[in-house]
């Protein structure tokens, strides 16, 4: 039998309202991410390389808004971030690293490549190897480095409406 009317719409309203959140959070995420990038209105990133060429520091995130990770967060961002150079690997990008710092892992590539190449890489990696461990997040910094913190609070603006 089919469905009472109320039900159906109540079931197509849930469904429209996921929708409008999942989109709402990839617009945002896409904006940021290429406004980290190159012609953004964001201020460059700045980024303290040791002599050897490896991180260290929080390589163009906000510092004040990255927690120091746990020995156990530090362990899983690790494992996650491997399998996210394999599968840049896959793609054709080479990346070092994984790095670490206390409140960062890092990929960064062996050579520049484009910030949107780089973001359209890691998106269907990430889809592909799934979310990053809570509560950490993956953000595509520049033409070279990808990162995995877990941030104190979103920064999206609280008055983005889907």
């Amino acid at each position: 039998m089919d469905e009472p009317p109320r039900k159906a719409r109540r079931h197509r309203s849930v469904g429209l309202g996921v929708a409008a959140v999942v989109l709402l959070v990839a617009s945002a995420t896409a904006a940021g991410v290429l406004t980290v990038g190159r012609g953004g209105t964001a201020p460059a990133p700045t980024r303290r390389v040791t002599p050897h060429g490896g991180q260290n520091g929080t390589v163009g995130l906000p510092k004040a808004n990255l927690r120091v990770l746990t020995e156990a967060q530090t362990r899983h961002l690790l494992a996650y971030a491997a399998a996210v150079r394999t599968c840049l690997r896959r793609h054709g990008i080479v990346a070092e690293g994984p790095t670490k710092t206390e409140r960062t892992i890092t990929l960064e590539t062996e050579t520049p490549v484009s910030t949107g190449r780089l973001v359209r890489v890691v998106l269907p990696c990430a889809a592909r190897i799934g979310d990053p461990p809570p509560p950490a997040s993956l953000q595509v910094i520049d033409e070279r480095t990808v990162a995995l913190s877990v941030p104190k609070q979103c920064l999206l603006d609280p008055k983005l409406e889907a």
